[in-house]
């Protein structure tokens, strides 16, 4: 990045600015480069300040979350990077509604629905994201998607004009939203809850899944989560990514530092020292042999961020 432009961000956030950082250690996977800059707003009106300030030196920073479904380049990054995280996570709760910044955890929001005696965020309590991510992916587990939950949504188009959407403006499709495209920030936005079971039952099923994923999946080591879609029409023909790759007998498969899980073959871990090329690599090869065996092209999940700043899907980048 230009030293000037770093210069000034010193001087202008120096509480909210970390230079030099080393990508593998807030990445999921830990793996990734070391990024020039990276600024953590602590609230909208802190977001906004930055964004305007980028604006004006004519530059556009990318927006990152808990990194879980990101896969940085080994060079890092030479662009500025905003962070939403826990310090960007307040909250107001209802009865039947949950009012969230983009940086609470999906973890949390599970948990305030179970605390109202709701079960309808059960399916992502265990995933590793908030709910910007979230709702950039329309993420969710057990066949659900948090679009399901949505309510409204406050967004930041990219000339700084707060917006308030319903979801039906934004548009949702199986792990995909419009904001993949429409390049505005998620800032917040309200949940309805519709499912009431009562608190003693809510929280049984919370636990159920979240037994369950400890022991489908790989949480001892690091990972992404699962590395291929699970598109409902692949589904339909031959299952989910996970058994066609372990019938091919992908479990165990390494390149360098990075291995198809011996747990669940649709992710893949870091076993040390692995490198993110390694991880694409593992990607290519996976795709490529269960398109010769099935003539399905699976989808990545994963998106691939290169030193530029620019996202594209992991099964892209090596074609």
């Amino acid at each position: 990045m230009d030293e000037e432009l770093i210069g000034g961000l010193v001087n202008r956030f120096p509480e909210i600015l970390h230079t030099n950082v080393r990508l593998s250690d807030i990445s999921q996977w830990r793996t990734g480069g070391v990024a020039d800059v990276i600024i953590r707003p602590k609230s909208i009106a802190s977001y906004l300040d930055v964004q305007a300030y980028f604006r004006r030196a004519g530059t556009t920073p990318i927006v990152i979350g808990s990194t879980s479904n990101l896969l940085f380049s080994d060079r890092g990054l030479r662009c500025p990077c905003i962070q939403i995280g826990p310090w960007f996570a307040s909250t107001r709760v209802t009865r039947d509604t949950i009012c969230a910044e983009s940086g609470v955890s999906a973890q949390r929001l599970a948990r305030i629905s179970m605390s109202l005696g709701y079960r309808d965020l059960a399916h992502i309590v265990g995933i590793p994201g908030t709910l910007g991510g979230l709702i950039y992916m329309n993420g969710g587990s057990c066949r659900q998607s948090i679009s399901s939950s949505l309510a409204a949504i406050t967004s930041v188009d990219k000339e700084g004009k707060c917006l308030e959407k319903q979801p039906g403006e934004i548009g949702f499709a199986h792990r995909w939203s419009g904001f993949q495209s429409n390049g505005e920030f998620i800032a917040s936005a309200t949940l309805q809850l519709n499912d009431h079971v009562g608190r003693s039952v809510a929280r049984k099923e919370m636990l159920s899944i979240l037994r369950s994923r400890r022991l489908k999946f790989p949480l001892q080591q690091p990972n992404c989560g699962s590395t291929f879609v699970s598109d409902p029409t692949l589904y339909e023909r031959v299952g989910p990514p996970g058994k066609i790759i372990e019938e091919l007998g992908f479990k165990g498969y390494r390149v360098g530092g990075a291995q198809v899980s011996e747990r669940h073959a649709n992710f893949i871990v870091n076993c040390g020292g692995a490198l993110s090329a390694d991880i694409l690599s593992l990607i290519h090869i996976i795709r490529t042999r269960v398109y010769e065996e099935t003539g399905h092209l699976l989808a990545a999940e994963v998106r691939y961020v290169d030193e530029n700043g620019i996202f594209s899907p992991a099964h892209k980048v090596l074609n």
